[in-house]
């Protein structure tokens, strides 16, 4: 019945595809899907808050802020886990100010003005002086940056090594197209199932960067994780599609697969 309602659907749209009435009908049925799919930037309604709180009662030790901008979702896990260590990494040097200034009461904010990849090097990034949560490795389509920083890149493994950090308990990645190379350069740690939790960002930006939601699902998976994308209220853990690949964003977890007790809390509503 489904499939006969679509043809017949398929047939009306396809005869009269170039009319306004169906260019409009298109225009805000994609508007509707946006919405239904979270396309949503902002970590206090997008899901990224509600994941956090469901993680109270599993306690986070050791949590990682890759692109922490001005550290604000550095400030949200210091409020809910009072004795975490937090290792934040931004690479552009005014925004670090920033985020500088903002955690100088919080002990437990370890700040670093650089970023991680999956090599080492030095290079140079695009900044943007009106939005700052712009400011990328990759020239970004359609945007206009105002200048360009050199900034270091290290990896996670070797910053690990480096400060005897043997577990991540949370690995936030949002480095505005760049995530899938950072979850490179956590390999080693990945594949010794040492971080309990990773979230990274998956949206436009990733047609550029040629990584594909296909890319993080083949790796994390072959490494033991489940994945699911953040909504409002839940974690959807489910096997990856050609369909999921819409990038819309905004964010996706990994947990490992074992973990049942973590992936039964982030599920629930």
């Amino acid at each position: 019945m489904m499939k006969s309602l679509f043809d017949s659907i398929q047939k009306l749209i396809g005869s009269g595809s170039r009319s306004l009435i169906f260019k409009y009908l298109a225009r805000y049925g994609y508007a509707f899907y946006r919405i239904y799919e979270n396309h949503n930037y902002e970590f206090d309604t997008n899901g990224e808050k509600q994941v956090i709180n469901k993680l109270k009662n599993i306690g986070l030790n050791t949590v990682f802020d890759v692109g922490a901008n001005i550290g604000d979702w550095s400030l949200m896990i210091c409020k809910h886990f009072n004795n975490a260590h937090i290792y934040a990494f931004e690479i552009v040097p005014a925004t670090y100010n920033i985020a500088q200034k903002n955690s100088l009461n919080y002990h437990n904010i370890h700040l670093y003005n650089f970023g991680l990849s999956n090599y080492l090097n030095t290079l140079q990034i695009n900044v943007s002086a009106s939005d700052h949560h712009i400011n990328s490795l990759h020239n970004i389509h359609k945007l206009e940056f105002n200048d360009t920083v050199q900034v270091h890149l290290d990896t996670g493994d070797n910053f690990c090594a480096k400060h005897n950090i043997d577990n991540i308990d949370f690995l936030k990645i949002d480095t505005e197209g760049h995530d899938y190379f950072v979850l490179e350069g956590f390999k080693k740690l990945i594949e010794q199932k040492k971080i309990r939790i990773i979230q990274f960002e998956y949206g436009r930006v990733n047609i550029q960067t040629k990584t594909l939601l296909y890319d993080h699902y083949l790796y994390l998976r072959k490494c033991g994780y489940v994945l699911g994308k953040i909504y409002p209220g839940h974690v959807f853990f489910k096997e990856y599609d050609f369909q999921d690949e819409n990038f819309l964003g905004p964010n996706y977890l990994a947990v490992l697969e074992d973990d049942s007790e973590v992936i039964k809390i982030l599920s629930n509503n």
